[in-house]
Order: structure tokens, then sequence, then C-alpha cells
């Protein structure tokens, strides 16, 4: 698939079969996913891949207890064969900023030093990629947050201190599917998007 076609096609899936996903195809995303730039190259993120019963004993257990599935709106999402919990970790970032080529910045001492946390904007990237190359690859996938489970998951998954969770991906042979509601708000004009110069100037030759 053409990289434009791979941008311009893909879907947030709720929806998929119960196949597996096999390791060999599995490899080949996350090479992909890994190869997203990182701040001073500090390559700060992580994947935590859960398949078979771990996908509920370490996520879907903590975020989506039993008792709340019977008016869940999405069911066939719980049937994605693979979850991915992507991880943004400072401690890299503080580690690579306080390396001599990058201390005079001061960014090395402390998280808050950080104007924009690098490690999420990283691993968002990393995401972008992953989901471009499932698209790539003919399979759906999901990214959505954990918000007040992220706690609970980071436990589950025993992640170390300073790697947090920045959401999830549901991965997958998608399945027949209906779109979220929220796609009919439809997809802003590129004029809204990219100013010239100055806010509110559209691109002009």
């Amino acid at each position: 698939m053409e990289f434009a076609a791979a941008v311009r096609t893909r879907r947030m899936c709720r929806s998929f079969a119960q196949r597996p996903v096999d390791t060999e195809t599995l490899t080949h995303l996350f090479d992909l996913a890994r190869r997203a730039p990182s701040a001073g190259f500090a390559q700060g993120i992580g994947f935590v891949v859960l398949r078979g019963p771990d996908r509920f004993e370490r996520f879907w257990d903590l975020t989506l207890p039993r008792h709340r599935r019977a008016g869940f709106a999405w069911p066939g999402l719980l049937d994605a064969p693979v979850i991915v919990v992507p991880v943004a970790d400072s401690s890299r970032y503080l580690e690579r900023y306080s390396e001599p080529d990058k201390a005079p910045t001061g960014l090395g001492a402390d998280p808050t030093a950080w104007p924009v946390p690098y490690w999420v904007v990283d691993c968002a990237f990393a995401v972008e990629n992953l989901l471009l190359a499932v698209t790539d690859r003919g399979l759906g996938a999901l990214f959505f947050g954990i918000f007040h489970q992220a706690g609970a998951v980071s436990e589950a998954l025993d992640l170390p201190d300073g790697a947090v969770p920045i959401g999830a991906i549901a991965l997958g042979h998608p399945a027949p599917d209906r779109p979220s509601a929220s796609v009919r708000r439809g997809r802003r004009d590129l004029d809204e998007v990219v100013h010239d110069g100055s806010w509110g100037t559209p691109l002009s030759g």
C-alpha cells in the first residue's frame, strides 16, 4: 500500500474477528513503530503486548470489569486478539539529557523542567507509526484512553518508575463495524488547520 493510501484509509476499528495475529506480523509492526523520531534519540518508548488470557487478567478486568460489559456499546472490541499498551518512559529522557552534549539544556534534572513532556510526544509518534503499519497490513486497530485505571494497569504490567501508559491499542483482523458518531463532525478544511505566517492566514502560493 502506498503511504498516502495508508494515511487516507486508516480508521479506528471497534470490532474484531476472533482470529489471532501471528508473532511474525507483530514483530514487523513493532519494528516500524519503534522507528519514530525521539528527542535526543532517547527512545523512551515501550509496548506491552497482551494476548490470550492476559488481555482480560491484566487489562480488561481492570478497565472494563465484567459487571459493566453487558451494556458496553462496542462488544466486538473485546474480541481483539491483541491489546497493546504503549508506554512513555521519562527516565530515559532525564538520563539522556544529563549526558555531556545535552546537559546544558537543564532538562536532565527533573521532568518538570520540560515545557512539553517529549516522552509522551515521542510515544504518540510511535503509536501513529503502528496504526499506519497496521493499516498497511490490512489489519485493524483502535487507540483509546485508559484514564482513571492507568495506575492499576501500570501495576498489573509491572511498569518501572517514570514509565506511564498513554492509552491502549486493540489490534487484530477487522470485523463488520459501525463508525463512531464523532465521525459525523467531518474533517476540518485544510485552510482551518494550516496557517501561513500567522494564525488565520490561509496557505497561499
